[in-house]
């Protein structure tokens, strides 16, 4: 089935066609482990070009089926968890296995390294931090004029932390 069916069958099979005109989806080249991927907030589905071609139909399905069913339990039912019984019950009603990982085969080298860097503090060796937790502090304003950090501490020696 193509994906605009898979998508039908499943809300039709759940009584949620109203939310026909509200599901959006596109094809993401970055995602590289993960075969889909439904954003609540701005109530988009992306689907993993990569894994795609190398599922089978039915890998396929279930990962359309699977991300639309967490679209119509997000709308049915707001607090839900992400693979709780409601979204169980949504797949066992569009006739799929409720799984919540795929078997499809991923290439672990497509993932880049994550990039570290060291940060200045009591050790002499300083401390080393992921690029995420340097853009984190970043954004949130934690380093002052001179490249301290005041809200976060060195584990090993409980110092301020400060950019090079």
């Amino acid at each position: 089935m193509s994906i605009s069916e898979v998508i039908h069958q499943t809300l039709a099979a759940n009584n949620a066609l109203d939310l026909v005109p509200l599901v959006k989806w596109e094809w993401n080249t970055r995602l590289t482990s993960t075969m889909g991927r439904y954003h609540p907030g701005t109530k988009k589905i992306d689907f993993s070009v990569v894994l795609f071609g190398r599922a089978t139909q039915a890998e396929q399905d279930n990962t359309v089926a699977h991300e639309v069913c967490h679209m119509i339990v997000r709308h049915q039912f707001p607090h839900a968890s992400a693979h709780g019984w409601e979204w169980k019950r949504a797949m066992r009603n569009a006739g799929y296995e409720p799984t919540r990982c795929h078997s499809v085969k991923v290439d672990r080298r497509a993932r880049k390294p994550t990039k570290r860097y060291r940060l200045l503090c009591g050790c002499a060796d300083g401390c080393i931090v992921t690029q995420n937790l340097i853009t984190r502090m970043r954004k949130r304003g934690e380093f002052d004029a001179n490249g301290v950090n005041h809200f976060r501490r060195c584990r090993t020696c409980r110092q301020s932390l400060r950019a090079k």
